[in-house]
């Protein structure tokens, strides 16, 4: 019977069986003899300590992977020479690895992320840039980089800072510079789940909070959206100006039960400046996204929507205070503290010491850049 491949193609068609058969074993034995206790050198681990059963090359992604548990494995360079990443990509990898493995998810750095010659460089860059004549201690940096993070910016910034700040994973920071604007730390520290009766610990604590409210003035952003109207509400294009501008969300169905929480806000909107030549292409694939090179992949039985990951925003912002609330109850009956006034059902006293300062966002400086397109905008 003859073949319906050609001599050669057959021979071709049966080398690839082999080496696909060839890469799941190598793979099966890899999950065998998975490394364990990768988090304290995570990225720096002596590639002697790895042994060569627990590593196996995958043909797809022309990669040396190392299992770490039976289902998840991390590139065998990230794990062991990640202090020469030189482009954003690769330390984005990185560092969703390390939090994923190492963090449960939370977004904190990694113990060698300072020593990265990509995150060195790019300190270089910013204070010859957008931070130039910043003084860094007044600064808090929230780099937001796990793809967790970026899907839930559907409700925008306000959201993020607002709500996800909150969270344990969120950035720490970010968390202690909000907790910090209370008017009153001690008491809400004396009611929280977080004093547990320790009081040196509760000084110092409280000390902290002092220290980062007294000095911090301005937060610097840095993420990777989808869009950038995923962050603010951008305005129609100004011909006269030349300019788009933008201002945080602000419609009551973006947050609900979580306003009460608000401790943000913009009071003024931003204008940036784009030639008119470039307006209706910043429009198109900035402000709004382009999904010319979305698209899917299939691995194994499953199928998924892969959305690229192509802009990078940097804002400078300013801190000033804001408004405060009118009004604050505590001591209340189910534990709770209110910003408005309390279900009749609940017991509480009214505490004048527990309004909140809003905290007024003001854009100093800002960097957008399309990486696909190797395109920067900036006013500095």
């Amino acid at each position: 019977m003859k073949t319906q491949y050609p001599q050669g193609k057959q021979i071709t068609f049966i080398l690839a069986i082999i080496l696909n058969l060839t890469c799941i074993s190598d793979m099966e034995r890899a999950s065998n003899f998975p490394v364990k206790d990768v988090c304290n050198d995570f990225g720096n681990i002596d590639p002697k300590t790895i042994p060569p059963e627990s590593t196996y090359f995958d043909e797809k992604f022309k990669r040396r992977l190392v299992f770490i548990s039976s289902y998840q494995t991390v590139p065998y360079d990230l794990l062991t020479n990640a202090i020469q990443i030189k482009d954003e990509k690769t330390l984005n990898e990185f560092e969703e690895s390390y939090a994923s493995l190492c963090l449960k998810g939370r977004n904190d750095k990694s113990p060698i992320y300072e020593k990265i010659e990509f995150v060195k460089e790019r300190k270089r860059n910013l204070s010859q840039g957008l931070l130039k004549g910043i003084n860094q201690d007044e600064i808090i940096n929230v780099e937001i980089q796990d793809t967790e993070s970026i899907e839930k910016l559907y409700n925008g910034l306000r959201y993020f800072f607002n709500f996800r700040a909150g969270k344990k994973e969120a950035n720490s920071l970010l968390r202690k510079f909000i907790e910090s604007h209370f008017n009153n730390i001690e008491y809400k520290y004396y009611n929280s789940l977080e004093f547990d009766g320790d009081e040196f610990k509760f000084k110092e604590s409280i000390d902290e909070l002092h220290k980062i409210k007294n000095t911090k003035k301005y937060i610097y952003l840095r993420i990777m959206p989808y869009q950038l109207s995923d962050l603010f509400e951008w305005s129609e294009y100004d011909f006269k100006r030349q300019s788009y501008s933008f201002i945080m969300y602000n419609e009551p169905f973006r947050f609900q039960d979580w306003m009460k929480e608000d401790r943000f806000e913009m009071q003024k909107s931003f204008s940036v400046q784009i030639p008119q030549i470039e307006a209706k292409e910043f429009k198109r694939s900035w402000i709004e996204r382009d999904q010319s090179q979305d698209h899917y992949e299939r691995d194994g039985n499953f199928e998924y929507y892969e959305k690229q990951r192509y802009l990078i925003a940097e804002i400078l912002f300013k801190v000033e205070n804001g408004f405060e609330d009118k009004e604050a109850w505590g001591d209340c009956s189910n534990y709770s503290i209110y910003w408005e006034k309390p279900p009749i059902e609940v017991d509480c006293k009214l505490r004048e010491d527990l309004r909140r300062k809003k905290l007024n966002l003001v854009p100093v400086r800002y960097r957008f850049e399309n990486i696909r397109e190797n395109k920067v905008f900036h006013n500095y």
